[in-house]
């Protein structure tokens, strides 16, 4: 018989729903309770029930943040979750069952009769489920990888005999990564014909987890796939910066390296994350770093707020030059640590927005969600952005001052003039070289030219780019104007100030002491906030 929870913060509802069912008619034997989600999840740690009913509204943990643990952080797909829900819960209801809900029924209306229907139907899936896992040990074998990474030798070689894969034949291991929300079945049957239509393999599709599926592929099966994969993963994307991963393993033919298999093509999966190609074949990679290009966007990030303290710079360069210097060996340390710099960030505004917590959490959601590299540092940007226009100085700052200091750091790669400026954002141009004196304590000559260095600085610090490719590419016509100007802003030239920036970059390398802490980068709350000079405003 199969065990059920009911999770509802209301202890009347609670109660008749645990009276008033007949569980045994829907073959469920125990039936536990919680008040609240953060019980609900505690239970299901040391349960592990078959069925949840739970509602979405409660207090301490609510309903969908304990489906996401279940789904995403425990990797369960095969617990039947039974939604109970309001009329105006509907936007919640909707994230809900795009997590893999089984069934939903509205309190108000529902009648014990279509609770007990519901509950019976689940319970025929899962005797479905059951048959289906029993006569399917390549599937089992698969998810016990997943989630262990070990599996007995014996196991193996029955996952591969399944398979149809003899013990002296080469095999691979493909592991596809389905930007598809909701319960896979539907989207199992899609990913079958597709892997058909696209090749001439005829091999199993085997879920693991949500999201994850997994092909053992033999020899013969494992060329086809090899030549057909781009053409699948283009078929199976769904537009919009969702596209389907897919990772495979090097071949091998000893049943016992099944687990290593698994490894390799789960790598595969982190350098589709990491470079944007897909497919990806594991060649040896272990350890992943973030593309030039993707840190410079990141450290460039606070320039169009130069605005803020220099501290508060300098502090952010400094966790993002840690963050895209070292190597990663999979995404989530890499979504994890990049998630630590957003709650840094969250705590230097000295904004007391209401929302601010909840905005930081949705940001970390958001990227540990992430497919691909350049989605999650998409995420973090907005959010950093969002954060930093937060700041004092920010709201206080005249909206058409913040329009000029946008539109100089999007043109730095051409010369600026004032009147091209004031064009932009439809101002006298004498009216805005007056404010932005008055906001920014300078003209706006002399800010876009310190702007301008503090790129080139930044440049000559991270890049190996040449002197007159870093002057070309922030709008200087001539090298010897960019040479003077510099020398002008920091008593050195461009040369001389990138070996003394490569020299005390190792000086500190030495210095500096390791700031992970638990696989994220280590946050010290007494940081300065982001605050305005109250000299600076008009």
């Amino acid at each position: 018989m199969y065990s059920a929870l009911i999770v509802e913060d209301e202890l009347f509802a609670l109660h008749s729903m645990r009276d008033m069912l007949d569980w045994n008619i829907a073959n469920i034997g125990k039936v536990y309770e919680a008040a609240n989600g953060k019980e609900a999840y505690e239970v299901y740690l040391r349960e592990r029930p078959d069925i949840i009913l739970t509602d979405l509204c409660m207090p301490v943990m609510d309903g969908l943040t304990l489906i996401r643990n279940i789904r995403e952080k425990e990797a369960d797909s095969k617990t039947r979750i039974i939604i109970m829900t309001c009329l105006n819960d509907f936007a919640q209801a909707q994230q809900a069952l795009n997590m893999g809900v089984s069934h939903y029924f509205l309190k108000a209306t529902a009648s014990c009769r279509d609770i007990q229907e519901i509950l019976q139907t689940t319970t025929k899936d899962l005797d479905k489920d059951r048959l289906q896992q029993n006569s399917n040990p390549a599937e089992k074998a698969m998810q016990v990888l997943k989630h262990s990474g070990s599996l007995p030798p014996e196991d193996a070689a029955a996952a591969l005999l399944a398979a149809g894969i003899s013990s002296d034949e080469e095999y691979a291991v493909l592991l596809l990564r389905l930007p598809w929300e909701g319960f896979p079945q539907p989207g199992l049957e899609i990913l079958q014909r597709t892997v058909r239509a696209c090749s001439r393999a005829d091999t199993e599709i085997l879920h693991i987890s949500p999201g994850y599926f997994a092909l053992l592929l033999n020899q013969e099966d494992a060329g086809h796939l090899s030549t057909a994969l781009s053409r699948l993963c283009a078929e199976l994307s769904v537009g919009g910066g969702r596209e389907m991963l897919a990772g495979m393993s090097g071949r091998t033919r000893d049943p016992g390296n099944l687990a290593e298999a698994m490894r390799q093509a789960g790598k595969g999966l982190d350098l589709c994350f990491f470079t944007g190609v897909c497919p990806s074949f594991y060649a040896g990679q272990e350890g992943f770093s973030v593309p030039e290009d993707i840190a410079m966007q990141l450290l460039a990030l606070p320039n169009v707020f130069l605005h803020i303290p220099r501290k508060f710079v300098d502090s952010y360069e400094t966790r993002i030059r840690q963050v895209t210097s070292r190597s990663y060996p999979d995404s989530r340390s890499f979504k994890e640590t990049l998630s630590a710099v957003a709650v840094w960030l969250s705590m230097q505004t000295d904004s007391a927005k209401d929302s601010l917590e909840e905005n930081c959490v949705a940001c970390t959601r958001r990227i540990s969600e992430s497919e691909t590299l350049r989605e999650c540092v998409a995420c973090f940007e907005q959010y950093a952005t969002d954060i930093l226009n937060l700041s004092s100085f920010s709201r206080q700052m005249p909206d058409c001052v913040k329009e000029a200091l946008q539109y100089i750091y999007s043109n730095l790669d051409h010369p600026l003039s004032l009147n091209e400026i004031a064009e932009h954002i439809h101002l006298n141009p004498a009216y805005l070289s007056t404010l932005f004196r008055r906001v920014m304590n300078q003209s706006p000559i002399s800010y876009i030219n310190s702007v301008r260095i503090e790129r080139a600085k930044l440049l000559l610090r991270s890049t190996n780019l040449s002197v007159s490719e870093i002057a070309a590419s922030l709008g200087f016509s001539q090298d010897i104007y960019f040479y003077r100007l510099f020398k002008h802003f920091t008593q050195v030239t461009p040369s001389e100030y990138r070996s003394s920036a490569q020299w005390q970059n190792g000086e500190a390398e030495q210095r500096m002491p390791e700031t992970r802490y638990g696989g994220t980068l280590s946050m010290d709350r007494r940081q300065t906030p982001i605050k305005a000079d109250p000299a600076t405003i008009p």
